[in-house]
């Protein structure tokens, strides 16, 4: 193999690694952040199915519920059944929606009927008593949380205000004391909102985009460490054709 042949190699493996790069980075890290939705635009409007209770179990057949019919503050937030963090920030919202009944109106979205599952899981022992609306919407028909830009981060929470702007986007476990710094500015002064009752214990942190933190990184090592295997490929093929030469 003559050196052009291996200089066209290591080329084309250096173009491949640049562009493996690239597509991490406007999928994972420029995508998150130059999304269609971002704080300021219109929340998409969307209609979903919700959940009642009667005699402490959950039902089809609640109110649906449509954005654009809200008046007050609303909060979405999207979780999963088989989320471990959605489900520790669940009593912090039920918290925070009776502290803020008068002004918000919070709903937890989920892309499927969860009603077999609160009713039949230990885990959800008590939620009946939450003051927030369990929902659910069909993929198919409109994928809520794709809609509002959201892609593979649970949980997800949005604040929309009552001119129906989004004034919050978050991914990842956010606290009551969050949430509260993000609504309190879009409520009347002379509000009739309660003081805030007892917070549940423990601290919720919001997470962060592992890509977007270190995508940049990762692609700068891959593409430096191809760089230094071609330039050794390269060097040890130069060096062996040339040993050959000394040996004709």
């Amino acid at each position: 193999m003559n050196r052009n042949k291996i200089l066209k190699i290591v080329a084309g493996s250096l173009a491949g690694v640049a562009l493996g790069g690239a597509l991490i980075y406007f999928n994972f890290v420029e995508k998150d952040m130059k999304s269609e939705i971002a704080v300021g635009s219109q929340a998409p409007d969307f209609t979903v199915k919700t959940l009642k209770v009667v005699d402490g179990v959950f039902q089809e057949g609640g109110e649906d519920f449509v954005l654009s019919k809200q008046d007050k503050v609303v909060v979405v937030n999207f979780w999963a059944t088989w989320c471990g963090p959605c489900k520790e920030e669940l009593p912090h919202f039920s918290q925070f929606q009776a502290d803020y009944a008068d002004d918000v109106e919070m709903i937890v979205l989920t892309y499927e009927n969860t009603a077999k599952w609160l009713n039949n899981n230990a885990e959800a022992a008590g939620w009946e008593n939450f003051a927030f609306t369990f929902g659910y919407y069909n993929e198919q028909e409109m994928n809520v949380y794709a809609a509002y830009g959201f892609t593979g981060a649970w949980p997800s929470t949005v604040v929309i205000d009552t001119n129906g702007e989004i004034v919050a986007l978050h991914t990842g476990k956010i606290s009551y004391e969050q949430l509260e710094s993000d609504v309190k500015p879009l409520i009347p002064e002379d509000s009739g909102t309660t003081s805030p009752g007892q917070k549940p214990d423990g601290d919720v942190t919001e997470q962060k985009n592992w890509w977007k933190e270190n995508a940049l990184g990762v692609t700068f090592l891959a593409v430096s460490a191809a760089a230094l295997g071609a330039a050794i490929v390269v060097s040890a093929v130069s060096t062996a054709n040339d040993k050959k030469k000394k040996a004709k």
